[in-house]
């Protein structure tokens, strides 16, 4: 998957706060598509803004942490 087609399917504001974490982003980056589908509907299964953002933020520090029990 190319690059730009890497951030195109990302909620705005999970892909930008990836790029503001290299090591969120690495481990994000070699994970499998389908693990990358669970966090993208993690984050859009939210009924508010606020809760995206709560749910972005614990997905970055998870990520970061190479921690993927906020998924379960």
């Amino acid at each position: 998957m190319s690059k730009e087609n890497f951030f195109k399917e990302l909620p705005i504001g999970l892909a930008m706060s990836l790029g503001m974490n290299e090591y969120a982003m690495e481990f994000y980056s070699e994970l499998d598509t389908n693990t990358r589908e669970k966090i993208k509907q993690y984050i859009q299964n939210c009924s508010t803004g606020n809760e995206a953002k709560q749910k972005i933020k614990t997905t970055i520090n998870n990520l970061e942490k190479h921690n993927l029990d906020f998924l379960n």
